[in-house]
């Protein structure tokens, strides 16, 4: 029999937890009996002292949670949302994360656990159709001039950013976060 150092704690409520991989360590996560909307605490105690480690969410392709680890030990907020996570050490090589700069908590572009998805071929394809469709709806519109030109920018931009983080959940509101929390410091 495997010990595995983890402590998982939901703030109330229960919570369904499985170790996928105790090497890892991978945990799936389901909603307890009394269902969903607990925060669940993981606390993982096979840790050096000062390093960073991420609680990262495998099917949102994101960090959930990142924390700087204790003496003995790390922990890891989420929620009890169904879901694999997975704790480990950032260091920069292992999950993709730059090193440089500022902190950001966002979405992750080089550690994809899967290649393209044809959901994510859809939401760019109908973000080019709907660009498309909007030049040619204020071209035969009474819409002219600089008004034209705003609309015509604004739309596809909006739009283009929600398709960003329904591609990648998390990437801008992460950059917006960490821009809040660096204005607020």
């Amino acid at each position: 029999m495997t010990t595995i150092p983890l402590e998982v704690s939901p703030t109330s409520g229960d919570v369904g937890i499985q170790v996928a991989d105790p090497d890892q360590p991978t945990i799936d996560v389901t909603p307890g009996k009394v269902g969903s909307g607990s925060e669940v605490a993981f606390t993982w105690y096979s840790v050096v002292s000062g390093e960073k480690y991420s609680l990262y969410s495998l099917p949102r392709e994101r960090y959930m949670d990142k924390q700087d680890a204790g003496s003995s030990s790390v922990t890891l907020l989420d929620d009890d949302s169904e879901g694999s996570l997975v704790i480990r050490q950032v260091d920069g090589s292992t999950d993709g994360e730059s090193t440089g700069g500022g902190e950001f908590s966002g979405g992750n572009w080089e550690d994809p656990t899967e290649g393209i998805q044809w959901q994510k071929i859809a939401v760019v394809i109908v973000w080019a159709a709907l660009s498309i469709g909007l030049v040619a709806a204020t071209g035969r519109s009474e819409i002219q001039g600089r008004r034209r030109w705003g609309l015509i920018a604004s739309i596809p931009t909006g739009t283009g950013i929600l398709a960003l983080e329904l591609l990648r959940p998390g990437v801008i509101v992460g950059a917006v976060t960490s821009l809040l929390h660096i204005e607020l410091r």
